[in-house]
């Protein structure tokens, strides 16, 4: 019994570890896209007004 609960408790422990390791990288990608997201919009209001200048 007490074996299963230790092997429990280190694939819990386990799982945790790699649900946040993928929460940061998650996090890291969304930042990306923002800021990719952002520059794009940057440029495209720039173009538009040269455009009408």
């Amino acid at each position: 019994m007490s074996g299963t609960r230790m092997y429990c408790g280190r694939t819990t422990c386990d799982v945790a570890r790699w649900v946040l390791r993928r929460r940061r990288i998650a996090a890291t990608q969304f930042l990306r896209g923002a800021c990719y997201g952002a520059g794009t919009a940057a440029v495209g209001v720039l173009a538009v007004w040269l455009r009408t200048r």
